[in-house]
């Protein structure tokens, strides 16, 4: 079964490389042309290692290996999947699409607070408030930060 896989992927892998090669080959000359004698230096500093100690450069490099793969491939798909989910999830039946908006304020009083609230609950558009943080300032026991998201509906253009 292995074998047959391996047969059914390498062909059309081996045609596509001899396909491309002619347009690589200048370039890999001329980076192993730049890199030879520091890899000869590497290979020669290596082999002069203890067993013990390729060991644990074996490990060190698989290691390394596995946390580029994580950032270049995970983070990468999350990223996407996230993208992805975030314009689906935006988009509302009926020709609207939610919009939001995250608001910063510092140093406001009591006061402030109730009053942006009520500015946002009678604007002429229907906006809600889907998240509000207040914490209160250290230094001044009187003052808030407030972070809060406001999102609205509209119709798609």
């Amino acid at each position: 079964m292995l074998e047959t896989i391996q047969r059914l992927l390498m062909g059309p892998l081996r045609a596509l490389i001899e396909r491309v090669r002619p347009a690589f080959e200048p370039v890999v000359k001329r980076v192993g042309e730049t890199l030879g004698p520091a890899w000869n230096s590497g290979r020669t500093w290596y082999n002069a290692r203890e067993s013990r100690e390729k060991r644990l450069l074996q490990i060190l490099g698989a290691v390394v290996a596995v946390l580029l793969a994580y950032d270049i491939v995970y983070l990468s798909a999350v990223d996407i999947s996230e993208g992805l989910h975030d314009r689906v999830a935006s988009r509302l039946p009926g020709g609207y699409q939610q919009y939001t908006i995250d608001l910063k304020l510092s140093g406001l009083s009591l006061a402030q607070i109730v009053d942006a609230l009520y500015g946002v609950q009678t604007l002429s558009v229907p906006v809600t408030v889907s998240n509000l943080h207040i914490r209160q300032r250290t230094p001044d026991t009187h003052s808030y930060d407030v972070d809060m998201t406001c999102a609205a509906l509209g119709k798609n253009a």
